[in-house]
């Protein structure tokens, strides 16, 4: 499927199924916004994530 220019949002994605699914998305072209409590937890599951040139891994404080 192709998710180019969509927009997907997944909350408690630091791990688990969630961080799968993140990483699905980011495979398909999304932009994903990963929404967590942990900041720590975010950046490590971050480190996991495919990084396209069209796609910008960013971190909200």
């Amino acid at each position: 499927m192709d998710l180019s220019n969509k927009l997907c949002v997944v909350s408690g994605a630091s791990s688990g199924f969630r961080k799968e699914i993140v990483r699905a998305f980011a495979r398909q072209g999304a932009y994903t916004l990963m929404l967590c409590r942990n900041k720590q937890h975010v950046l490590q599951a971050m480190q996991g994530i495919p990084v396209t040139t069209d796609f910008k891994l960013s971190l909200l404080t």
